[in-house]
């Protein structure tokens, strides 16, 4: 499938918004450090919600009677990085496990008012974490609550934000993710059937046989069966790096290369781990030679409910997607590589069942 943002007004009035909201509440749930953020975002919201209170996320659990209550999300506004993960996954999973009794939760971003999805956008924006898939995760398993994500651009007035998030729970839906540009244009994501039977044209140089792939996950499974093709193709040298011993499934992918005259080697890494993509980039240099392109594949995929998963085991779940990719770029910052492509899932878009944490990582990585 293919991704497209799409104009889309949202025909609800300030009269039909109203009434929806009249005798709800809301709680503003923010991260230990978006406490400044969430008072002011309480203030404006006062003027048309008569109930509005903001709480820390590990305090969460001790709130009760939740019933007619909106718990409002505030996605931190930080660049993606390792330690920065930590706290939106922190923050996630502290919703997830306490939402039992709500019915109606709305993730606030503050981001681009694209989702990180307008190529017109310069190089330089700085991308941030996300909501879209986690959020539609757990519509797949709460379908009795209103799931929203609201993305407002950064420029928007911070008083025009109640209005913008009050009238996307006023609509028969039970999900959403609506994105504001600077001019509150009002946007929402299409999918619509990839296009088949079309091949892609990839330039001259592509990559060659001086080129070094590192292929991450690219011992076994999809990214194994792309990564042979294209050596196959382009006859280059292939650093296959996975988290298993080399095995009997290993053996069968190498002996695969060298019965069609490629050249690759497999290297044991827990690519989650800093210290761990250091040795084994040195060793893939010191094997193949420099690197110039990246393959990224590995995943973990643990299908679970949101509430049954605690921090601790979403960062291990989300790491090599996500951390791994951090890792690798950060050891070969200083290489000139030809390409870096990633393996992602359309489950970081539409989200499925059990898959909260996979579409974080996924959406993330996108």
């Amino acid at each position: 499938y293919s991704v497209k943002l799409t104009e889309s007004p949202l025909a609800v009035t300030a009269r039909t918004s109203n009434e929806f909201w009249e005798n709800k509440s809301m709680v503003i749930v923010h991260h230990d450090g978006d406490g400044k953020t969430a008072d002011i975002l309480g203030q404006v919201f006062k003027s048309q919600i008569s109930k509005v209170i903001s709480v820390k996320s590990c305090d969460l659990h001790m709130l009760h009677s939740l019933e007619n209550t909106c718990l409002l999300v505030v996605i931190p506004d930080l660049a993606i990085a390792e330690n920065n993960t930590e706290k939106v996954v922190s923050l996630l999973a502290d919703v997830a496990g306490n939402m039992s009794e709500v019915s109606m939760v709305g993730f606030l971003q503050q981001h681009d008012g694209y989702f990180f999805r307008n190529n017109l956008m310069p190089a330089a924006t700085k991308a941030a974490y996300s909501a879209v898939g986690f959020a539609a995760s757990l519509h797949h398993e709460r379908t009795d609550a209103k799931v929203r994500v609201i993305e407002v651009n950064r420029k928007i007035p911070g008083d025009l934000i109640p209005d913008l998030f009050m009238r996307e729970f006023a609509t028969g839906e039970s999900f959403m993710a609506a994105a504001f540009d600077e001019k509150q244009v009002r946007r929402r994501m299409q999918y619509e059937p990839a296009v088949t039977g079309k091949l892609l044209k990839t330039e001259p140089g592509f990559v060659d046989e001086t080129d070094v792939v590192v292929a991450t996950g690219g011992a076994k499974g999809i990214t194994a069966e792309c990564v042979f093709s294209l050596a196959q193709k382009y006859k280059c040298k292939i650093a296959l790096i996975g988290s298993s011993p080399e095995n009997d499934e290993v053996r069968n992918t190498l002996s695969r290369y060298t019965a069609s005259g490629l050249t690759a080697r497999y290297f044991a890494c827990d690519i989650g781990n800093r210290l761990q993509v250091k040795e084994t980039i040195a060793g893939v240099r010191k094997s193949l030679g420099p690197v110039t392109a990246v393959i990224h594949g590995a995943g973990r995929n643990i299908p679970r409910r949101a509430e049954k998963v605690s921090a601790v085991e979403a960062i291990d779940e989300i790491a090599p997607k996500l951390a791994g990719a951090i890792n690798i770029l950060n050891e070969l910052k200083d290489n000139q590589l030809k390409y870096v492509v990633a393996l992602t899932s359309i489950i970081g878009v539409t989200g499925m069942p059990g898959n909260s944490w996979y579409a974080f990582s996924n959406e993330t990585l996108d």
